[in-house]
C-alpha cells in the first residue's frame, strides 16, 4: 500500500511539472508572438521546400526510367559509317544491304529480333488534307516489337505482306490531327510520295521524347520502301534487339565480328 501511494505522488508531481512547463511555453509564445509565428513558418517552409525537392526528383526519375523502358533498354542501331580522317586509306566503300542483316541474323545467337531499316520523309495525303514533313520507316514486323510501337486500332502488317513489298501502312497519331480524322481511316486508303497505301492500322501514342515527336510517322515494309527509294538499298542500316539488357555489349561485339567476317 505504501509503495502504491508513492508511486501515484511521484506520477501526480511529473504530471504537475509537464503541465508548469506547458503553460510556460504557451506565455513564452504569446508574450513573442512575432518570433513565434516567424520560427514556425520557417520550419513550415523548410518542411515544404524539402517535400516538394525530393517528390521532384523522384518523379523526375521515374519521368526517365519509364521513358528509357519503353524506348527499349537491350536495343541497339547498326550503322554503316566511313570516317572522314580515314578515307582514302583503302578502306573502300563502307556499305550495309540486306544480306548483311540475314547474315547477322543467322549467325548472330545473341540477337533476338533484327529488322532493317530505310529512312525518308513523305507527305500524306488523304482526302483535300495533306500533311507534310513526316518521317517514314520501311521496316520489317519485327519493328513493333523491337522499338514497342504497338498497334492499338487495326493490325501491323504481316511478314507477307513484307516479302510481297505491299502498299500498305500503320500511321502515328498526330498524322490524325494533321489529316483531320479519326480511327475510320483504318481500312482506308492514302497517299504516301503520291503512291497508294491501305492504311492497316494506328499506332499507340507515345508521346515526345527528347525533343522528337514519336507520334508523328508512318511504318511501311522495307521492300515496299526500296521499291520508292531504290539506292537506298546500298545504306542499309538496322534495329536489333538483344537477348537481354546483360547481353548488349556481347551482342555488340558478335555483330561487329560477323560484319567483319562477311565483308
Amino acid at each position: 500500500g505504501g509503495g502504491g501511494h508513492h508511486f501515484l505522488d511521484g506520477l501526480g508531481a511529473s504530471a504537475e511539472g509537464h503541465w508548469q512547463n506547458l503553460i510556460t511555453a504557451f506565455a513564452q509564445i504569446w508574450a513573442n508572438k512575432a518570433r513565434a509565428m516567424l520560427t514556425t513558418l520557417g520550419i513550415i517552409i523548410g518542411v515544404t521546400s524539402t517535400i516538394t525537392v525530393v517528390s521532384m526528383v523522384q518523379g523526375f526519375g521515374n519521368y526517365m526510367t519509364d521513358m528509357l523502358r519503353n524506348f527499349g533498354t537491350n536495343m541497339m542501331f547498326v550503322f554503316p559509317y566511313d570516317p572522314n580522317e580515314e578515307r582514302g586509306n583503302m578502306l573502300g566503300r563502307v556499305l550495309l544491304d540486306v544480306r548483311d542483316v540475314r547474315e547477322v541474323a543467322s549467325r548472330c545467337d545473341k540477337v533476338r529480333r533484327i529488322s532493317p531499316l530505310v529512312f525518308s520523309e513523305t507527305t500524306v495525303e488523304y482526302g483535300r488534307q495533306k500533311a507534310t514533313a513526316i518521317n517514314m520507316r520501311g521496316a520489317t514486323e519485327e519493328f513493333q516489337t523491337i522499338r514497342r510501337f504497338f498497334v492499338d486500332k487495326g493490325r501491323f502488317f504481316s511478314p507477307m505482306e513484307v516479302d510481297s513489298a505491299q502498299y500498305v501502312c500503320v500511321l502515328g497519331r498526330d498524322i490524325l490531327q494533321q489529316l483531320q480524322c479519326d480511327e475510320s481511316i483504318v481500312g482506308q486508303h492514302v497517299y504516301l510520295n503520291g503512291q497508294r497505301f491501305r492504311v492497316l492500322g494506328l499506332l499507340e501514342a507515345k508521346g515526345a521524347m527528347m525533343g522528337e515527336r514519336q507520334d508523328e510517322f508512318a511504318v511501311i515494309p522495307f521492300t515496299t520502301a526500296l521499291k520508292l527509294n531504290p539506292l537506298a538499298k546500298y545504306f542499309m542500316p538496322f534495329i536489333v534487339e538483344a537477348n537481354g539488357e546483360q547481353e548488349n555489349e556481347d551482342c555488340a561485339l558478335q555483330i561487329t565480328r560477323v560484319l567483319r567476317e562477311f565483308h
